[in-house]
């Protein structure tokens, strides 16, 4: 883990503390912090890429680990095509915030982390060892302060960029799942197990995923469309799936049905055709109800899911 010294640790109480902007005109910390929040408020009113690159360029040397957390997170909020994906991924705006990372970890807090992580998965960008780095960040002072999204946000993160961390990362993350599970909501459940059926070289706890079944089971009624699709298609591909909890998600989609997605319903028909489950020929008479309904939002990739179960 990288040692992010701090100068003016050596100065007595009583001097007034400085950072350096450009290693030129000494700021006070207080008005390194007073310029880091009005960053942070020109972020979160930008309305386009283009805006957070070019407050990048203008205030980089201005950044703490927060507006470094809010720029990645706000870029990816922005509903872009490839080309501009790439535009961003590939300036050398983005390329200096990134490369800024561990010089400002002493100040990302494990939300900030989660953040970041989410943005890169958004953006589909991917490097071994800034993921590295965070990852360690995770594991060596952060994740057991975490909140329930964010350790489900950046597991969720790191699967989706196929990367995966060391086992001591990975059994720190499943020791706050079982620890926090009470306080997990279906999203965050559902990210958990879609999380897990990603990694393609890594099996999940015994007692992870007991935990995070026995969880779902007593949360069931609040499970979103999303949720209990992800929770199926998750749960037979890591091989957890039995009868009754596949028959509780079936019972509890049913009500949902008809807000069901093309996404919904394709993941779902995959989800019982990886399991081998049966769930009776109403209910996929009601599947394909709804599917015929909203059949031009399906894609070619969504269709041929969806027929697995039938072949």
């Amino acid at each position: 883990m990288p040692c992010i010294r701090d100068a003016d640790m050596k100065m007595p109480p009583s001097r007034p503390q400085y950072t350096y902007v450009n290693d030129k005109k000494p700021v006070t910390k207080n008005l390194a912090r007073t310029l880091a929040i009005r960053v942070n408020r020109d972020i979160t009113h930008s309305r386009s890429h283009k805006d957070i690159l070019s407050i990048i360029k203008r205030d980089l040397e201005n950044f703490d680990g927060v507006n470094i957390s809010t720029a990645i997170h706000r870029l990816a909020s922005f509903d872009m095509t490839p080309v501009m994906l790439e535009e961003v991924r590939s300036s050398v705006e983005f390329r200096h915030l990134v490369s800024k990372i561990p010089s400002k970890s002493s100040t990302l807090a494990i939300r900030n982390i989660a953040n970041v992580l989410w943005g890169f998965a958004k953006l589909d960008y991917r490097s071994e060892n800034v993921l590295d780095f965070l990852c360690n960040c995770l594991l060596y002072h952060k994740l057991s302060q975490g909140l329930p999204q964010n350790i489900a946000n950046s597991l969720w993160a790191i699967a989706l960029l196929r990367y995966l961390p060391n086992d001591r990362v990975m059994k720190a993350i499943e020791f706050e799942i079982q620890k926090k599970i009470a306080d997990f909501t279906d999203q965050n459940i559902a990210n958990c197990l879609l999380s897990f059926a990603k990694f393609e070289d890594y099996a999940p706890q015994d007692a992870t995923m007991l935990c995070l079944k026995r969880e779902l089971l007593a949360k069931i009624d609040t499970f979103s469309a999303q949720a209990l699709s992800n929770s199926v298609w998750g749960l037979s591909k890591v091989g957890a799936s039995d009868s009754t909890i596949f028959k509780a998600l079936v019972d509890a989609s049913i009500p949902l049905l008809p807000s069901y997605n093309a996404q919904n319903i394709a993941l779902t028909l995959w989800g019982f055709a990886n399991a081998d489950f049966n769930p009776g020929c109403q209910i996929l008479q009601q599947f394909s109800d709804v599917a015929q309904k909203k059949i031009r939002e399906f894609s070619p990739q969504n269709l041929v899911r969806s027929c697995l179960l039938f072949f």
